[in-house]
Formats: C-alpha cells, structure tokens, sequence
C-alpha cells in the first residue's frame, strides 16, 4: 500500500496525475482512457501499462482489501500481459492471473457468496463471471506458452464452463429484459438489449474494464472462437487428436456461422484441421489436403480482393502448408512447382508496388473487428510438429504486426521447397541460384552466424553437387567456410 502511495505521490510531482482530482475521479478517468485507446495500443503499450498500474493504485486507495476491483484490475493486467504485450511477457500474465483468482477467494469468501449459485438476480455474479472467465483463458493461454501443459488443458477447462455460465447469465438478464418490455412500445432488439445492459452497469462502480459492451473486454463471440481454438491446441499438444479436432470444427461452424464460409477467420482454423488429420495414417495424410487447399482457395481470394500485407502472409502460408503435403506425398510435383513459383513471382510484385521493402517492419492497420477473434495463434500447431513444420513458427504472429524475422522464414521456407524440388530433378544450377538469394536474406536479417537450420539442410544435400561443375563447387565451399558447418 505505502509503494503504492509512493508511486502516486512520485506521479503528482511529474504532473502526471491532476491532485485537483479525487482518487475516484481518477479511476474513472484511467479506465475511460484505456477502453478508448486499447484497440489502437499498438504504439501506446506503456501508456496503457500506466494507467492498469494507476487503477491498482487508486483502487487500493479506495476499497478493502477483499473488494472484488482489485481480483479486476489484476485479471486485466493479465489479460493485457498476454494479448497485447505477447508471448514474452506469459509469466507475468500468468502471475497475474493468479493473483487475480486468490483475490476472487477473498471476496467471494467475505461475501459468502458461491459461484455455482444460479440466482440471476444477483447484479455482481455477471462480473465476477467475467473476471473468472477471463482469467482462465489467460492462464490457459500462458500456461501452454510456459509448456505446463497439464495446467494449461486444466484452465481451458474451466475457461469453457466459467463462458457457458456468462453465456446463460446473459440469456436470463435478456429474458429478463424482455419481460419487462411493452409490446405496444417497440424498439429494436439489440437497442433494448444495449440500453437495459447500460442500466445494469450503472449499478456498480468502477466497472468499466469488465464491460461486455466496453472496448477492453473482449467481445464475447470472438472470445467463443479463441476458447474453441485455445483448447484445440492444447488438447493437441496433450495428443488428444480427437478432442483437438471436435473443437477446431466447432470454431470452424461458429466462424461460418458467424462470419461467412469465406471469411478470413476461417484460414488458420482450416490449417489446424490440416495438421490433426497430418498426424495419422497415410490416408488422413490425403485428407489434410482438403483442409489446406480450402484455407488456400479462401486466401487467395482474400489477397486479390484487399492486396494486404496480412492477406499476402495468409496466402504465403496456405500455399506453404499446401505445397509441402503435395511433397511429402509426392502428389502433383509439376503443379506444385508451378504454384511455389507463382507465389514467390507474386512476391515480387509486391515489393515492386510497396515502397517499403518486404523485410521491413511492418504494421497492418487494414483490418476490421472481426479480426480480434484469431489473437490466438490458431495455426500455432505447427509447434513441436516433426511432420509439417514450418520455420516461422517461433516469431511474432500477433494481428496488427510481423516481426522481420517472420517474414524472412515465410519467404525461405517457400524457396526451400523449390529447391528440393530442383536438387530432386537434379537442376542444381537453379537450386543454387534460390540457395544464394535465401543465405543473402539469412544473413541480413540473423547475421552470418546464426542462419537458420533450413539452410544447413540444403547445403548438405547440395554438397553432392560438389562435381557438377568447378565454379558451383566454389561458391558452397565458400559458403561452408563462412558458416563453419563442415
């Protein structure tokens, strides 16, 4: 309490908080400035880091210690730890996280209040529900970053029961609005909806971050999805096939549903099917086709319909995936050349149309709402998959921006294809040529010690080559002297 203070007394010095202001006022003016600016945090991390830190601050400065807005603020430090900050910061989403649910204990306990009850008449159950909801999709989403898997499979759990009760807590608050309607007195569902919604907030103070309505919690059909697909995950890693499998399809029929049969959402899913049915026999091998041709058809029509830098990584990816079964298989070899090299000649279009070069940093601000849905890596089962993996994996992947490095893999990883292509059909000249360009991109981006294994497997397989003629054996054995490989 008395660092707290500390630290407010430090920010009154700055002139960084109004002294003429009450320390509700100024709750309430740090939560109003967080629900305006979270979506657009992209540039503004520490800002919004401030103000969470301000809210805990002034929150012990006006409630006991077992008041539920301290188990709040804490469950939103945590959620903003993992889904804004990202994967780096999943132990202190998960620290938070915790600390947020002992907080619950406490009040739920001085209250002697339970949270399996079922009276829909009790205003504070819909947000603790929320808090309760929220904190186990970020430990669920921290855990299996921290590799606990088992902790991680145990939260995604309690995540999808803790949605159902909000779920159901929101039906009754609507049936109960509905009740209380005049038929004569007609007005547009959704608007009664929203304005009885406000009225049951008004009731509470210091609600603003847990507001279904309000920008910072996240909209309940996206967090449906993102709990669909969280727990598709972690059930694979766990290798429960069949659960990982029942509820990427619910997404996927929550996402049609929701959103349309084509709609961007559904790409990632559609390569999480493809993985599952990679992992049995020969003849699931041949289903996973279906699922990444389908997330390559709905990609491409996406990328010529916005010519986005987000559509263009989408469509990277679905023709990776796509075209690395079609090899492991060794179905539709021509067409598959054919595809990869379409794809890097689409690449380099595009660079000539950007003015910013295609290793660059980039930020895609082109994206709507519905976008927040995939904050979870939906196509992160490539992690720790032997069979089908692709070597972008490890980077950022977050909605709004790609790190250099993810952008260099995605682009190797096409041409490594296309060089086992070309050394299968002995075409050594050619495979050289995409060799050079991916060590040259390597090295500028990593440095010229730290080049990505994929490199290394292609020199060793090219080493073979070493007699096709004197000036391709120089160039190799230059670049293995250079990389201290052999």
């Amino acid at each position: 309490m008395e660092t707290e203070n500390t630290n407010i007394i430090e920010d009154i010095m700055q002139n960084n908080v109004n002294i003429l202001q009450t320390p509700n006022e100024q709750l309430t003016k740090n939560e109003t400035m967080i629900n305006e600016s979270i979506l657009n945090c992209l540039n503004k991390d520490n800002s919004i880091f401030q103000m969470l830190c301000k809210c805990i601050a002034f929150s012990r400065m006006i409630y006991e210690i077992n008041d539920w807005h301290h188990a709040q603020y804490q469950c939103c430090f945590g959620y903003f730890y993992i889904n804004w900050k990202g994967e780096k910061y999943a132990l202190q989403a998960e620290s938070h996280a915790e600390n947020s649910m002992k907080l619950i204990s406490y009040y739920l306990n001085s209250t002697s209040q339970q949270m399996n009850q079922q009276n829909s008449d009790d205003r504070a159950n819909l947000l603790i529900l929320c808090i309760v909801l929220l904190n186990y999709y970020t430990l669920a989403k921290s855990k299996i970053i921290l590799k606990k898997t088992k902790d991680a499979f145990s939260s995604i759990r309690q995540a999808e029961k803790a949605l159902n009760k909000v779920e159901q807590l929101m039906d009754s608050i609507e049936k109960s609005k509905n009740s209380l309607e005049n038929i004569d007195n007609y007005e547009d569902n959704s608007k009664q909806f929203d304005r009885y919604l406000e009225n049951y907030y008004q009731q509470w103070n210091h609600c603003t971050l847990m507001r279904l309505d309000k920008k910072f919690y996240p909209n309940l059909q996206n967090l449906k999805v993102c709990i669909y697909c969280l727990y598709g995950k972690i059930a694979f890693e766990c290798e429960k096939y069949v659960v990982s499998f029942d509820q990427y399809m619910q997404a996927l029929k929550f996402i049609e549903k929701t959103y349309g049969p084509e709609s961007k959402e559904m790409i990632s899913v559609y390569h999480a099917l493809g993985h599952i049915e990679y992992q049995s026999s020969e003849d699931d091998m041949k289903k996973s086709i279906d699922y990444f041709k389908k997330a390559y058809e709905i990609s491409n029509k996406i990328y010529y319909k916005e010519e986005s830098f987000r559509s263009m990584v989408d469509l990277i990816r679905s023709v990776y995936l796509l075209c690395t079964v079609y090899m492991k298989l060794n179905l539709n070899l021509d067409d598959t050349e054919h595809l990869l090299g379409e794809m890097l000649q689409m690449l380099n279009t595009y660079n000539e149309k950007d003015n910013q070069n295609s290793i660059e940093y980039h930020v895609d601000n082109n994206s709507d709402g519905s976008v927040d849905l995939i904050r979870i890596k939906t196509n992160s089962l490539d992690n720790n998959n032997h069979h089908i993996k692709c070597l972008t994996d490890h980077c950022s992947n977050s909605i709004y921006e790609y790190s250099n490095e993810y952008f260099v893999n995605l682009i190797c990883s096409l041409r490594s294809l296309l060089i086992n292509i070309y050394i299968k059909s002995s075409r050594f000249q050619e495979a050289l040529k995409l060799l050079e360009e991916n060590l040259n991109i390597q090295e500028d981006t990593f440095g010229m010690y730290n080049t990505q294994k994929i490199l290394l497997k292609h020199l060793i397989k090219l080493k073979c080559a070493l007699t096709l003629n004197n000036s391709h054996s120089v160039l190799i054995r230059n670049k293995q002297r250079e990389l201290k490989i052999f």
